[in-house]
């Protein structure tokens, strides 16, 4: 697991981290300019740190103790999660089904969220044959099935509809075309979940959602679980893209980030 330290410099200096356990150097790295520093990607343990300037003099010394802290997590798909037949682009933005025979095929983005309101997006960029393609969000470990089969739960590009607990439900969605971009927000503080098609949000029959005041959520999330964006393909080629970050189409909802 990933560990660190800072502190603070008056000036550009080379700070060298010992591990108190055998004397040998961990780190040796010049840092420039004054202020706070942090040396990360060490392991657990009591460190020795010495500050030297550039000519040699030696302008500080210390203990400390290395403290844990969390990898950031990209959001683009996961190469670890990820099923036999599914392969992904250079930048790992986009996903494909390489063959049809192969019953589900699913993949996850790196980042997941547990707390808070995010909002992401995926393109249907090919919709061939049966149009069994999925864009939902799901837990890990990752199962064979699409999301909404096992956990979590999908909008399906076959016939429009929610799947969540292994059933289908019927929405007023417009049947999605190839490019169709699919939006959802993820509220973590009241686990809800919203799913939209080219920015217009989509109900069940006789419902209203919305994001932003919280009314008819299509998916109510499990408490203190956390979720990835998904994408799955059953029985079925295709692609579908990912917009991470600042490539989105549309602005998330108010009171929603980029997930």
């Amino acid at each position: 697991m990933p560990y660190k330290i800072s502190g603070t410099k008056s000036e550009t200096a080379r700070i060298i981290v010992m591990k108190e356990s055998d004397w040998s150097i961990e780190s040796n790295t010049v840092i420039s300019g004054s202020g706070s520093y942090e040396i990360e990607e060490l392991i657990i343990g009591d460190k020795s740190v010495i500050a030297r300037t550039v000519d040699g003099e030696v302008i500080g010394y210390g203990n400390t103790t290395s403290v844990f802290y969390e990898l950031p997590t990209a959001m683009i798909f996961d190469a670890d999660n990820k099923t036999t037949y599914i392969t992904l682009s250079p930048n790992e933005l986009e996903a494909t089904c390489t063959y049809a025979g192969a019953g589900g095929q699913n993949v996850v983005v790196e980042r997941g969220r547990s707390s808070g309101k995010y909002y992401f997006e995926m393109e249907f960029d090919t919709l061939t044959g049966n149009k069994q393609d999925f864009i939902g969000i799901r837990e890990l470990p990752l199962s064979s099935s699409y999301p909404g089969k096992v956990d979590g739960a999908s909008y399906s590009a076959y016939n429009e509809r929610i799947q969540k607990n292994d059933t289908s439900y019927d929405t007023d969605s417009a049947t999605p075309a190839p490019g169709a971009i699919i939006g959802i927000a993820v509220d973590f503080d009241n686990l809800k979940a919203f799913w939209s098609l080219n920015n217009v949000w989509m109900s069940f029959s006789g419902g209203n959602s919305n994001p932003v005041t919280g009314v008819d959520p299509l998916y109510n999330l499990s408490a203190a679980t956390t979720y990835y964006a998904a994408a799955s393909f059953y029985a079925n080629t295709g692609t579908i893209k990912l917009f991470a970050d600042d490539s989105l189409i549309y602005t998330p909802p108010s009171g929603y980030s980029a997930w």
